[in-house]
């Protein structure tokens, strides 16, 4: 009922529960980590990302794919988004997250929180909960599941 039509998002997590059934069952796996440009830094699941695609990539569908947080609102790029259907990697740009140099639990919560709380490491309650103008809530991946 269901099977194909279900879009999931690994926000720089890890791979419990996750299995080749379930992939496949799926309309599309994005696994999404973060960079910052600025301070060069990844999330902290960056390699486990790259790892899961890897992993999944029998399928034959796997590719990765770059998005970024100003990606424009133009037609085709929503068409493009829309047309994936396979596990693909998508690095989210964190230049502006505020987060320090080699800070990469701060950069594994920009995928909730686009500028976490501490600039060093996580704040879970506040990151995943305190959502304001200063720290707005990230979905610019969720593009990817705009179905034409």
């Amino acid at each position: 009922m269901t099977k194909g039509k279900i879009d999931y998002y690994n926000l720089d997590g890890g791979s419990m529960y996750l299995s080749t059934s379930i992939v496949n069952s799926l309309a599309q796996v994005i696994f999404t980590y973060a960079y910052d440009s600025r301070i060069k830094t990844y999330s902290h699941n960056y390699s486990s990302m790259l790892s899961l695609t890897a992993t999944y990539s029998s399928t034959g569908r796997a590719r990765s794919l770059r998005t970024y947080t100003r990606l424009p609102d133009t037609p085709s790029t929503l068409l493009a988004h829309a047309a994936l259907r396979w596990p693909s990697t998508t690095e989210l740009n964190a230049t502006s997250s505020g987060c320090n140099a080699g800070a990469t639990w701060c950069m594994h919560d920009t995928v909730i929180n686009q500028h976490p709380y501490n600039p060093n490491t996580y704040d879970l309650e506040a990151d995943y909960t305190q959502f304001d103008a200063n720290h707005p809530v990230t979905t610019i991946y969720l593009k990817q599941s705009i179905r034409s």
